[in-house]
Formats: structure tokens, C-alpha cells, sequence
């Protein structure tokens, strides 16, 4: 194997490693319709076929995040996250590189 191939699969391996385990993060979770949304630690997922796992650096409530925290319109569903209105985010090096 020569040093260019043995280098992709060392990467390969790296980067399945780091995408294959859950991962814990915070998040805003509403847990009532208008309650103030609580900054937790939550666990998420790896990713799935055709996911990338992203690092945000800060989010922000766009209108539709805010019509869904108040239930107006429909059923209400919580405890749910809200904030997916990245303002910047990094993506995984290691999953560009292989």
C-alpha cells in the first residue's frame, strides 16, 4: 500500500469513528407552548446515510420557530428544539477530505 492510500484509509477510519458515535451538545428546548426555552445538554444521533454532522458556532429563532413554540395553528408537540437558523457552522474536515 503506498503512503497516499494508507493515508486516505487512516483518514477513512478516523472519520467513520467520529461520525459513528452520539454526541452531546446544547440546545434551546421548549418543553410548553410560550414558556421560556431552556438551554440544555442534550444527546444527538450520529448521522444517517446522506447526513453530515455540523458544528454550529451560533443559531438564532427565526418566525417560524417562534409561530411553532407558541402552538398557534396546530397541535402542540413538545419537548422540542428549536434554533435551526445557523448563522455560521463548520463542517467536518475529515468527511471532506475522504
Amino acid at each position: 500500500m503506498c503512503c497516499a492510500t494508507s493515508l486516505s484509509v487512516v483518514k477513512l477510519r478516523i472519520s467513520l469513528k467520529w461520525k459513528a458515535r452520539v454526541i452531546r451538545c446544547k440546545a434551546a428546548v421548549a418543553w410548553e407552548a410560550g414558556k421560556p426555552l431552556m438551554i440544555e445538554e442534550v444527546e444527538v444521533a450520529p448521522p444517517q446515510a446522506m447526513e453530515v454532522r455540523l458544528k454550529i458556532l451560533f443559531t438564532s429563532l427565526c418566525h417560524t420557530d417562534v409561530y411553532f413554540w407558541e402552538a398557534k395553528g396546530q397541535t402542540p408537540l413538545f419537548p422540542r428544539t428549536f434554533g435551526q437558523e445557523a448563522g455560521a457552522y463548520e463542517l467536518d474536515p475529515l468527511a471532506i477530505a475522504c
